[in-house]
C-alpha cells in the first residue's frame, strides 16, 4: 500500500526536519564550545607551570614509570619490588614516555586532554540519566570548575580516575538500561583499571554490586547475574596485580600503603585536617627504618593504629565524624603545599564553585520524586560508601574529586526543576490575579450600573 502525502503534508515536514536540524546543530556547536572552553582553561593553566613537582607521590610516580620503561620493573629506586604505589597510574605514565611524553609539561598535556573527555563524559551521562540540557549545563560547570582545571597540572591520579569512574559508571547505566551483558563486562573491567589506579575505589565496587541489587530487587535471577558477572571481571581484572605482590612481597594485596594512611588518619595527633602531614615520633621511626620490607612496616602502621583505636574509642568516633564532615569541605585542603600558592584567590574559588554544586546538589536529592531518586541511586551510594572509607582514613579534597563530577549533575537537574517550578508559580500567580481582577472588575460594574438605575 502506497501512502501518498499532500503537497501541505510534505512542507510541513521538511519545514520540521530543518527546524529539528538547526537546533540540533546549534546543540553540537554550544557542546563543541564547552570543550574547547574546558580545554583551553586547563592548556593555559599548565602553560603556567615550570617542570618542577610539588609532591612526594609525583616523584613516586615518575621514578616508577622510569623503572618500567628502563625494562626494571615495578621497583624503588634501590631495585627492591614495591606495592607502595598502586600500579595503574605509574604504568599509565609509563605508556606515555613510550609514546614520547617524559617531561612533566608532556604528561600535563595528554591529562588536559583527559579533562576535555571527562567534561564530555559529563555531557553524555548527564544527557543519558537526565535530559541533553543538563547534560550541557553539567558539561559546562565541569569545563570551569576550579579543581578540574587544577588537577591535570598536577601529576597525580586524580583526573585518570575521574575519568575511569565517570566511564565506567556510563557504560554500567547503558548496560542496565539496554539489558546488555556484555556492557556490564566492560564496566566491570574499566571499574578494575580504577582500583588498580587506587585501590580506595574499591568502594565504588561495592556500589555497583550493591546497586545491581536495588536495581533487580524484584528479578532474583538478574541480580545475581548482573552482580556476580560485573564482581567477578572486576577480580580478573585485578588478580593479576594481587598475584605479582603475592610472588614478591609475600602478601597478595592491591597496596602496601594502607596501613601507613591508616596510622595517618588515627593516632594521637591526628585531625580531620591534618591528611598526610603528620610527623611520626622518632621511636616510631626507628621501627619503620628496622621493619625490613614494606609489608613489615605496613603491620607496625597498623597495630599502631589498632592500639590508638582500642585506647581512645570515644577520640577515634569524634574523629572519624569530624574527617567524614571534612572530606566536604568547601575550601581546599589546608594540609599541604603544591602549585599556584594564591591561597586567597584558591579559597574562595573553592567556596564559589562547590558551595552552590553542593546546596544545589543536596536540595535537589531531598526534594526530587523517588521515580528521579532511583536513577541516581548509584551516584549516592558512591558518595556513601566512599565518605565511610575517607572518614575512616584520612580526609583530603583531592581525594574526593572523583566524586565531585557526580554533584555537579545533580546540581545542573535541580537548576532546571527549580525553573520549572518558578514558571508553573508565575503562570498560576498570573491566573489567579487575571481571575481575580477579571472578578474586581465585574463587580465593579454591576455596582455602577446598579447605582445608575437607583438614580433614574
Amino acid at each position: 500500500m502506497i501512502i501518498r502525502l499532500s503537497m501541505r503534508e510534505r512542507l510541513v515536514k521538511g519545514f520540521s526536519g530543518t527546524v529539528n536540524n538547526k537546533i540540533l546543530h546549534r546543540a553540537n556547536l554550544s557542546l563543541v564550545f564547552i570543550l574547547c572552553l574546558g580545554f583551553a582553561l586547563r592548556f593555559f593553566w599548565v602553560m603556567t607551570l615550570d617542570d618542577n613537582i610539588s609532591w612526594e607521590d609525583e616523584a613516586d610516580y615518575m621514578a616508577l614509570s622510569e623503572k618500567i620503561t628502563a625494562g626494571e620493573g615495578f621497583v624503588n629506586t634501590d631495585g627492591t619490588p614495591t606495592a607502595f604505589r598502586a600500579a595503574g597510574y605509574p604504568v599509565f605514565l609509563s605508556v606515555l614516555r613510550f609514546a614520547g611524553f617524559r617531561d612533566p609539561f608532556g604528561i600535563r598535556l595528554v591529562q588536559v586532554y583527559l579533562g576535555t573527555l571527562i567534561i564530555w563524559l559529563v555531557y553524555m551521562l548527564g544527557r543519558e540519566i537526565f535530559d541533553r540540557k543538563t547534560g550541557k549545563t553539567a558539561a559546562f560547570v565541569t569545563a570551569i570548575y576550579p579543581y578540574y582545571i587544577y588537577m591535570p597540572g598536577t601529576i597525580l591520579a586524580a583526573t585518570l580516575l575521574t575519568g575511569l569512574i565517570l566511564l565506567a559508571t556510563w557504560v554500567l547505566h547503558k548496560a542496565v538500561m539496554e539489558y546488555r551483558l556484555g556492557m556490564v563486562c566492560a564496566g566491570g573491567f574499566i571499574m578494575g583499571l580504577a582500583v588498580l589506579t587506587k585501590p580506595s575505589a574499591i568502594t565504588f565496587v561495592v556500589a555497583v554490586v550493591a546497586w545491581l541489587v536495588y536495581v533487580f530487587m524484584k528479578d532474583s535471577r538478574k541480580r545475581l547475574i548482573y552482580a556476580v558477572l560485573f564482581a567477578v571481571t572486576v577480580l580478573l581484572t585485578i588478580t593479576p596485580w594481587m598475584i605479582r605482590n603475592y610472588v614478591k612481597l609475600d602478601t597478595p594485596v592491591l597496596t602496601t600503603n594502607m596501613g601507613r594512611n591508616l596510622w595517618l588518619g588515627n593516632n594521637p595527633l591526628s585531625t580531620a585536617n591534618t591528611g598526610s602531614s603528620i610527623k611520626m615520633s622518632n621511636f616510631l621511626e626507628r621501627k619503620i627504618d628496622l621493619a625490613g620490607s614494606e609489608t613489615n612496616a605496613e603491620k607496625i602502621y597498623i597495630d599502631e593504629a589498632k592500639n590508638f583505636i582500642v585506647n581512645h574509642p570515644g577520640k577515634f568516633i569524634l574523629l572519624t565524624i569530624q574527617k567524614g564532615l571534612g572530606f566536604w569541605r568547601w575550601t581546599p585542603s589546608p594540609t599541604t603545599g603544591g602549585y599556584g600558592q594564591q591561597h586567597l584567590f584558591l579559597y574562595w574559588s573553592s567556596i564559589l564553585s562547590f558551595g552552590p554544586v553542593f546546596l544545589l546538589a543536596l536540595t535537589g536529592f531531598v526534594f526530587t520524586t523517588p521515580e528521579r531518586r532511583k536513577q541516581i541511586m548509584l551516584w549516592i551510594y558512591y558518595i556513601l560508601f566512599f565518605t565511610l572509607l575517607h572518614a575512616f582514613f584520612i580526609s583530603k579534597v583531592r581525594f574526593r574529586l572523583p566524586l565531585d563530577v557526580f554533584l555537579i549533575m545533580m546540581a545542573a537537574s535541580t537548576l532546571f526543576r527549580l525553573k520549572e517550578v518558578f514558571y508553573k508559580c508565575k503562570n498560576e500567580l498570573f491566573f489567579i490575579f487575571k481571575s481575580n481582577t477579571g472578578y474586581v472588575f465585574n463587580r465593579m460594574e454591576k455596582i455602577s450600573n446598579s447605582s445608575r438605575k437607583a438614580k433614574e
